[in-house]
């Protein structure tokens, strides 16, 4: 999707401009919208690559193939009883397939 805008508003750039009047502030809101999503994602995506593997409790990973991760810590730390009530949460998003949905930050 943001390939894809970015390349209708590199087209939009490039045409020569249709009407003498200013750009619109409309246009300029739309494009701070993009560009702090781009940015949030691309942040968070540094943030789950360069913490310590250790801060990892339970998380579902992969689109294809999805596999649910445990931290043996977390493990030493919960009981039965919530433990099977997280696996079973994490089986849900991979049921669903919507495992960047399963990393909480």
């Amino acid at each position: 999707m943001l390939l894809v805008a970015a390349w209708l508003c590199g087209w939009a750039l490039a045409e020569p401009d249709p009407v003498s009047n200013r750009v619109h502030l409309f246009i300029f809101a739309a494009c701070t919208a993009f560009a702090f999503s781009l940015t949030r994602a691309a942040a968070r995506d540094a943030w789950a690559l360069l913490r310590p593997a250790r801060e990892i409790g339970l998380v579902t990973v992969g689109f294809i193939r999805p596999r649910i991760v445990l931290s043996p810590e977390l493990a030493k730390l919960l009981d039965e009883h919530a433990m099977r009530a997280a696996l079973e949460h994490e089986h849900v998003h991979a049921r669903h397939r919507d495992a960047l949905l399963a990393i909480n930050f």
